[in-house]
């Protein structure tokens, strides 16, 4: 296909590529096939730029620095919470999610001329916003009395209800 238009039909490849469309009707319906998958995953939002965002392509060192530097940050920012007592992790993985959630929420691109631009989509950001309010936030205890003493009570008890 070196040196040859996309898109367009051409005869002298039938039989040498293999599943190369015979016709240029079937070639038609495959590239009509292909419009229609396109304008249905752009429609969804759906992309296949692993590691890329909207707006980044080409950029995945300028990613990679940025991830980094907001890793780097969030380390610090969650080594203060536990020197202060405002967070005591009940593990290292705790401690590794919670900074990992706070690297993907700071992490912003600077630029002199522009604001800063988020890394992340609003609904990644909003998901690790999310998780890390729930690792932080204090858990209500929660206790269960019971004020019957043995089984024969408990069903007695029952029974009296109805």
């Amino acid at each position: 296909m070196r040196g040859r238009q996309r898109g367009v039909w051409h005869p002298d490849l039938v039989g040498k590529i293999n599943g190369y469309p015979k016709t240029l009707e079937t070639h038609q319906a495959r590239v009509d096939l292909m419009r229609q998958q396109v304008k249905l995953y752009n429609a969804e939002g759906i992309t296949f730029r692993s590691g890329v965002r909207d707006g980044w392509g080409g950029k995945k060192k300028l990613i990679k620095k940025i991830e980094d530097a907001a890793l780097k940050e969030a380390n610090e920012v969650v080594d203060k919470m536990i020197e202060d007592k405002n967070w005591v992790p009940d593990n290292a993985e705790s401690r590794f999610l919670l900074a990992q959630t706070l690297a993907i929420i700071t992490a912003e691109k600077h630029t002199p001329e522009t604001a800063p631009v988020p890394l992340h989509d609003a609904k990644t950001r909003l998901q690790a916003i999310k998780t890390a309010w729930e690792m932080v936030q204090r858990k209500p205890m929660s206790t269960v009395v019971t004020a019957e003493a043995k089984a024969e009570d408990f069903l007695k008890a029952l029974a009296n209800r109805e």
